[in-house]
């Protein structure tokens, strides 16, 4: 950090780029007049001060755009909150952390610049949270003494106020304060101090240089409170206790016109105030947008919006991620089990028979001595019981269930009383129900170990009766899965993360390229007499280039959103679906001229609407596409119901396929033509498969090589991948 100096000197390539700001403003001079536009500023200060403060901001804004008026709306949290709701503002100056979440709930793009603010002399791009405590205090000493202690705050959604404080809680490894022992005091961060310095509250959470614009005032006097856990090795000129945070962004709301919004991002990035507008603003100007992955980061580890609900996951996800393992150990439980089986095959047959020769007894003592064996050395629980007695059980159950096989012989039902409270009437009624043991038990569920540690166990057994159906005894595994659950739920995190990630990526970039775009066009035309032809073509080359990378952004910005922003899955009419996608293609089937044939069997299911349509859209689509000139086109579209499934399969006479390039078909951003050939993004069967994956279905590709046409078929459950049945209604279309 630096302290600036004032200077009434101006440079003259300043005063170059604030005239061509201005030319370039007043070509859209007609649609500046059009309406007010309303500035929206976040209040940490009384709101007559922010009003002061910011309307010589409103005012600047209002001259650059050739006049038009700009309304300054100052407000607290509750009240912008409610007004970006309402679309009542166009632009709004406001924390990080309430940008970091309306840019991942509702959308937000990117900030169009990022403040600079003069603090007591000092030129600052960063802010921070400070810890207070009365300097008589002397009870409190770090922030390892804040939890337990009465503090007071702003609001939970304050950055500077609440949030900065409570992550450098949590990295001191203290705990998070309780709600009891929070007062929110709501806007302005002055409230905070005033509750501190009544004895209302032993803690204060403020904004970095609330503290220094108190005692400039006269308000608090040298020495009266004290700063706890004072940020080391931060290059920092004010009060500190937190990490930094990038200061506050500009945004503009998704209904603004682009083009405006670009012009009022040029005006913020030349700002160049005199010492008298700097003076009334507190501020420097606006630089380009700062990075504000260490706010969401901050969001994350917190746990607030948007990141304040758990990740869903599916056991699809845990079958297509371990799934080799799952077999085998299937395998191995399956072989343990009929091992078992077997031993007590021939065990009731020796004693229905009442004699036995030496050499079978032979073979069944070195049989139960190899499965002893077996199960004295396993990790997974092995037992045999009768209706009145424990049989057998292995060591492995003192492992697994932290209990003595003592415990369990003498009350061979405990091993349900060790079930969670949650599962164990469930567990209790899979084994009671016609009577003891009598049905096979297969069940996942959870115990509670002594010491009250949680594990998941995955328990079967089988009954082994008489020619009567009466029980003699059950053989039975168990085993703990716990290791398993854990990496259910970091894969099902990560899956979520992903999700996240694709999203905020393909989302946020397409702004700076959009800009990137429109400024290299508009260089384009304004030295359109001063370019010779292997510039202009390399401008073209740019522009081009930049064009295709906005539509790879927004095809992976709808890659994302599969299963995120379409229509819920509910029953519809494979008909009506196939309808309103030849409505959207008829264009294309015209211009093709393509003769389209439709038979079979159409039914209802479960599936998202928009979804289905895009699938199909993105199908025929294709086959419009790849054709062969010399060969009038013929498209197929049939539907089969098979079983509990639908097949939909769309067959084309066009340019095929090699069958080496097939596996390469669904996987994204793969292409097996050039751009020169056949207009495209490489995401469109990619998207198709995850559409179709998602509704639990397949899908799959049949040519018999380049210039004998395709064949693309998916299959998806009737009853939609939750289990929920559709009502039985077919057609043959056409």
């Amino acid at each position: 950090m630096f302290r600036h100096t004032n200077t009434n000197k101006k440079p003259l390539c300043l005063g170059l780029r604030g005239g061509i700001v201005v030319l370039l403003l007043g070509l859209f001079s007609s649609a500046l007049h059009a309406e007010t536009l309303r500035l929206g500023v976040l209040s940490f200060r009384p709101l007559a001060e922010t009003v002061v403060r910011w309307q010589p901001l409103a005012d600047y804004l209002g001259q650059q755009l050739n006049g038009r008026n700009v309304e300054l709306i100052a407000a607290n949290y509750e009240e912008l909150e409610s007004k970006i709701q309402a679309g009542a503002l166009d632009f709004v100056l406001t924390n990080p952390a309430h940008y970091v979440m309306h840019r991942n709930q509702s959308g937000f793009s990117g900030p169009l610049a990022t403040l600079l603010v003069e603090e007591h002399g000092y030129l600052l791009s960063q802010f921070g949270g400070v810890v207070l405590t009365l300097a008589e205090y002397r009870h409190i000493n770090s922030l390892n003494d804040v939890p337990g202690r009465r503090i007071a705050a702003v609001s939970r959604g304050s950055l500077g106020g609440y949030q900065a404080q409570a992550m450098a809680l949590l990295e001191e490894g203290a705990p998070l304060p309780n709600q009891a022992d929070l007062l929110f005091t709501g806007m302005p961060h002055d409230r905070v101090i005033d509750a501190l310095l009544t004895g209302e509250v032993e803690v204060g959470f403020v904004r970095s240089g609330v503290l220094e614009s108190l005692l400039a005032d006269g308000r608090l006097a040298p020495g009266q409170l004290r700063v706890l856990g004072s940020a080391q090795g931060q290059r920092y000129p004010l009060a500190l206790s937190t990490e930094l945070y990038p200061e506050w962004p500009l945004l503009v709301l998704p209904h603004v016109d682009a083009e405006l919004s670009r012009l009022v991002a040029a005006a913020l990035l030349l700002f160049e105030p005199d010492d008298q507008l700097a003076a009334a603003m507190g501020i420097r100007g606006f630089a380009v947008p700062a990075d504000y992955s260490t706010v969401e980061a901050l969001a994350r580890s917190l746990r607030l919006p948007p990141f304040d609900q758990p990740p869903s996951f599916t056991w699809r996800d845990v079958w297509d991620k371990h799934r080799y393992w799952l077999v085998a150990l299937l395998v191995c439980t399956g072989l343990l089990l009929l091992s078992t089986v077997l031993l007590l095959f021939y065990y009731r047959r020796a004693l229905v028979a009442g004699t036995q020769t030496r050499q079978l007894n032979r073979a069944l003592g070195e049989s139960e001595a190899l499965l002893r064996q077996i199960t004295e050395t396993i990790r997974e629980v092995v037992w045999v019981r009768s209706p009145e007695q424990m049989l057998y059980i292995n060591p492995a159950y003192e492992q697994v269930w932290g209990r003595t096989t003592e415990s369990l012989y003498a009350n061979p039902d405990s091993f349900i009383d060790s079930a969670h409270p949650d599962d164990r009437e469930r567990i209790r009624q899979a084994l009671m129900d016609d009577g003891v043991g009598k049905q096979p038990f297969d069940e996942v569920y959870r115990i509670v170990r002594p010491n009250g540690e949680v594990r998941w166990l995955h328990a079967r057994s089988y009954p082994v009766v008489d020619d009567q159906g009466r029980v003699l005894r059950n053989a039975g595994t168990a085993v703990d899965i716990s290791d398993m659950k854990g990496i259910e739920e970091e894969l099902a995190r990560s899956n979520a993360d992903l999700e996240q990630f694709a999203y905020v990526v393909s989302h946020d970039l397409r702004q700076p390229l959009r800009m990137v775009n429109s400024y290299v066009q508009m260089l384009q035309r304004r030295l359109e007499g001063q370019l010779d032809g292997d510039t202009r073509q390399m401008m073209q080359f740019a522009i081009d280039g930049a064009a295709r990378m906005d539509q790879m952004l927004l095809a992976l910005l709808d890659y994302s959103r599969v299963g995120r922003k379409g229509q819920p899955i509910a029953e519809l009419e494979s008909q009506a679906v196939q309808d309103e996608a030849l409505h959207f293609l008829q264009p294309l089937l015209e211009e093709a001229g393509a003769k389209l044939e439709i038979e079979g069997e159409w039914p209802a299911l479960m599936a998202s609407r928009d979804e289905m349509t895009r699938l199909l859209q993105n199908l025929i689509g294709n086959a419009l596409k790849y054709r062969l000139a010399e060969r009038p086109l013929v498209v197929q579209l049939r539907g089969e119901r098979r079983g509990e499934h639908w097949r939909c399969c769309i067959v084309d006479n066009g340019i095929g396929i090699p069958p080496e390039q097939i596996p390469r078909l669904f996987q994204i951003f793969q292409r097996l033509h050039s751009r020169e050939q056949y207009e495209g993004n490489g995401i469109g069967l990619a998207l198709c498969r995850r559409i179709v994956e998602r509704h639990g279905g397949s899908i799959w590709v049949e040519s018999a090589g380049e210039g004998q046409g395709s064949c693309f078929c998916f299959e998806l459950p009737l009853q939609g991948p939750d289990g929920l049945r559709a009502g039985v209604c077919c057609a043959v279309g056409g």
